[in-house]
């Protein structure tokens, strides 16, 4: 082959070849951004660049502490994404982070606390910090975060929530799944006036009031209060949630709702109390004048065989409804299933018992609906009902 050939070839070759300084390398272009990849910390050190905006550090055998000067080469990068790499935080670690707008600090298993000041004023809109081991976060921790709008702090260990440590913060969806939450501090959520979506599911919260926890002035509208303990719900426990629209306890072990429990959320748009152990829903549960904008309720799998028509009464704008999975006595589901044909209102998500594939009620020898808890049926109904397949995925109306 001639020489210049040759030389032709070995550049094409070379050109061929991703980016890569040693343990740093392009992995993807997207919309003519190149996102990195590094394989640690001490790579990012030796190899950063300004030209990296989006960036992963990935991890190696070795553990790191981030300090001040790890993104001194790498001033303009606005995404973050750091795994596995990492035991803590020193303060001004990402001080040289001006543009940064996604910061994703997960799956570091030696990171287990926050320090009051390891954030600095970056101007982050998204922090997720979800799959760590943290278990102590220091009060104000992201209270010179200005522009955070969204953070994630799911599957961790705090265990409970302190006064203070969300203080002031300007974040409209909070994250704190999964992290057997047990206790949360008057006050926690105090001067959060731009929470919208709170989301506590996956903890082993047993109570909850509302009025105690976050001030008036705030906007949340959505609150995940599934899979946790809580055995019944009242009054207090969503007292000053005036704009909430959607309340989700599925998977509780609800047995009661005391009056007046609805009273404190006019505003309600969808309603989730699958999977509790509910006999009965009385009326005085929800306001005299009814839940006007309820257009979602979902009270499947529990321990119903009626509504009285003065619940039903009550749900006049409701658009879908979940009843499967509760041992409905026969004549009293026909009275429930006429309602709900008249108003219009959606079956859904009940198909394996609409199909004859599981048990959708009870007959009795009752000519009439007593509006009586019938235990025997009920033990009944749940014994056939737990030895059949577990129903289909999970769905909303």
């Amino acid at each position: 082959m001639p020489l210049n050939r040759l030389i032709l070839t070995i550049g094409l070759i070379f050109l061929s070849v991703p980016y890569v300084f040693c343990g740093c390398r392009i992995v993807q272009t997207f919309r003519g951004v190149d996102k990195y990849n590094c394989d640690s910390i001490q790579d990012l050190k030796q190899y950063g660049t300004s030209d990296m905006l989006d960036l992963s550090i990935t991890g190696d055998k070795k553990v790191h502490v981030l300090n001040y000067n790890v993104f001194q080469n790498t001033p303009n990068l606005e995404t973050l994404d750091i795994r596995r790499s990492i035991s803590g935080i020193n303060n001004e670690a990402f001080r040289f982070l001006h543009q940064i707008n996604t910061l994703e600090i997960s799956f570091n298993d030696d990171f287990t606390v926050i320090t009051a000041d390891c954030f600095g004023e970056i101007p982050v809109s998204w922090l997720s910090l979800s799959y760590n081991h943290i278990t102590e976060i220091a009060p104000g921790a992201f209270a010179n975060l200005k522009k955070l709008k969204r953070l994630d702090l799911k599957s961790n260990s705090l265990g409970k929530i302190t006064k203070g440590v969300f203080s002031n913060t300007p974040v409209e969806t909070l994250s704190l799944s999964k992290n057997g939450i047990r206790l949360i501090e008057e006050n926690a959520f105090n001067g959060m006036e731009n929470l919208k979506n709170l989301q506590l599911d996956g903890n082993r919260l047993t109570e909850f009031q509302a009025e105690s926890l976050i001030n008036p002035g705030h906007k949340l509208q959505i609150l995940w209060l599934h899979n946790n303990s809580f055995e019944e719900i009242s009054r207090n426990t969503l007292k000053g949630l005036d704009n909430l629209k959607l309340l989700n306890l599925l998977d509780n072990r609800i047995s009661k709702i005391l009056p007046y429990t609805f009273d404190s959320v006019p505003n309600l748009e969808t309603l989730i109390l699958s999977n509790n152990s509910l006999e009965s829903i009385d009326a005085e549960v929800f306001p005299e004048g009814g839940m006007p904008k309820l257009k979602s309720l979902l009270i499947d799998h529990n321990h119903l065989s009626f509504l009285t028509t003065r619940v039903m009464g009550k749900l006049l704008n409701l658009k879908g409804i979940r009843l499967g999975g509760n041992p409905w006595i026969c004549i009293c589901f026909d009275t429930i299933l006429l309602w709900l044909n008249d108003h219009s209102v959606k079956l859904s998500c009940d198909e394996d018992y609409f199909q004859g594939s599981r048990p959708i009620c009870v007959t009795t020898e009752a000519s009439t609906c007593t509006y009586t808890i019938d235990r025997r049926s009920l033990k009944s109904y749940l014994e056939a009902n737990s030895k059949l397949p577990p129903p289909k995925k999970y769905c909303f109306p």
